[in-house]
């Protein structure tokens, strides 16, 4: 390896070390080129919020308060294991209800919508959605030349395409709930 391109992996390790340390699988969406890496501005200590995750979202809100893991779970009342896995981003936002969110709303002093728009975009990266694949066995029914791997990919491909769909159907009458309840 050459100094030179020591020096780059330095540079890129040094300039995003927030977001490699921010969640396990943050960072591998972010060299895949999956996520919009979150930066500073120039003119402000603030995150540009428009391209944060959920977890990441309240975790940003939570620093900025200065609220432990353990002081947020007992403001909305759910389990550290529950705050661990929205940081991480494998407890999506619509698995958590309505009343959670507006907890958390009014403990960061952000409204509601801005919540709203955070769940609208939360990234749903093929990781998260093969990780919410039901386990059980499934017969597939493929082309007969295709090899065991590549249908056994083609399978997989299918039911993470399944997956985002439910996901997406349950985020959306998330987001009408929480309207309705607003």
């Amino acid at each position: 390896m050459t100094e030179q391109s020591r020096d780059h992996d330095l540079q890129f390790l040094t300039e995003r070390r927030h977001e490699i340390f921010n969640g396990k699988n943050q960072y591998l969406a972010i060299l895949r080129g999956k996520i919009k890496v979150p930066t500073l501005t120039d003119t402000d200590d603030e995150f540009d919020e428009g391209v944060l995750s959920f977890g990441q979202f309240v975790a940003h809100k939570a620093q900025a308060l200065g609220l432990t893991m353990r002081e947020l779970s007992s403001v909305v009342q759910i389990s550290m294991d529950d705050i661990i896995r929205i940081y991480d981003d494998v407890l999506f936002p619509w698995d958590l209800t309505p009343v959670i969110l507006n907890k958390m709303a009014q403990r960061f002093n952000v409204p509601l919508s801005d919540f709203i728009s955070v769940v609208r975009n939360h990234p749903l990266l093929d990781d998260s959605l093969r990780a919410r694949l039901p386990q059980q066995t499934i017969a597939a029914r493929t082309h007969h030349t295709l090899d065991a791997n590549l249908r056994k990919n083609e399978l997989i491909e299918t039911q993470i395409s399944i997956q985002r769909h439910r996901e997406i159907r349950k985020r959306d009458a998330f987001i009408l709930d929480l309207q309705r309840n607003n």
